[in-house]
């Protein structure tokens, strides 16, 4: 009966992830289209906002590789407890 509700945990935590994996992904690239598009519209700003898009990508992209290294890591199938 427990593996069940460890079964439904583990279930949770997937979607957990996935849905900050996704909000990660709409963040970045809403992010950094923003300052590109800043970067179009004021042009004395235009380069440091180009440096800062990119920078914005990476990190965010970063940080996605983490989340995505630890859904991995609480996801990956269990070695049984012996009880004896």
């Amino acid at each position: 009966m427990g593996e069940r509700y460890a079964s439904s945990a583990r279930k949770t935590a997937a979607l957990r992830y996935i849905l900050a994996s996704f909000a990660l992904i709409v963040t970045g690239v809403g992010g950094f289209l923003g300052l590109l598009i800043a970067a179009v519209y004021l042009p004395p700003v235009q380069e440091t906002l180009r440096i800062l898009a990119l920078v914005w990508f990476f990190a965010f992209g970063a940080v996605n590789l983490i989340v995505e290294a630890r859904a991995r890591r609480a996801l990956r199938p269990r070695r049984p407890i012996n009880p004896f």
